[in-house]
């Protein structure tokens, strides 16, 4: 695999969600912005959660339309899987398989960047320059 920089060109930027946010509006706003995953954030502001579109898609089959839907949907900050913004592609790809998942979460400094998709990577790979 050729060296680029998958995170400028590839990881999308960190939206946040309240969590007294319907599930239909999620899931709008992560259709319509092609968001892989929200970090849902607390009535403080801060980060309580993260949801990707596999959590979505479950509370959606559950029948999940309460108030507190989206904070019970959301996976905790240290269960989502997470990686530097420096890693390379194929450290990201081998912490998304090995964690079964097709959504990764990018930091930097310990804050949340952003968020990529193996679908992303995979384009990214196949736009690379040759060896």
């Amino acid at each position: 695999m050729s060296e680029f920089n998958l995170y400028s060109r590839d990881v999308r930027p960190t939206i946040t969600v309240p969590e007294c946010a319907t599930i239909e509006q999620t899931a709008s706003l992560m259709s319509f912005a092609g968001l892989p995953a929200v970090v849902l954030a607390g009535a403080d502001g801060h980060p309580i959660g993260v949801l990707g579109r596999t959590e979505l898609v479950a509370a959606i089959a559950a029948g999940a339309h309460h108030p507190t839907a989206l904070a019970e949907a959301s996976l905790s900050l240290n269960a989502y899987p997470q990686i530097d913004c420096d890693a390379s592609p194929g450290a990201v790809l081998r912490l998304a398989l090995g964690r079964g998942c097709e959504t990764v979460m990018f930091t930097k400094a310990g804050k949340i960047v952003g968020f990529l998709d193996l679908v992303d990577i995979l384009a990214a790979v196949g736009s690379a320059p040759p060896y």
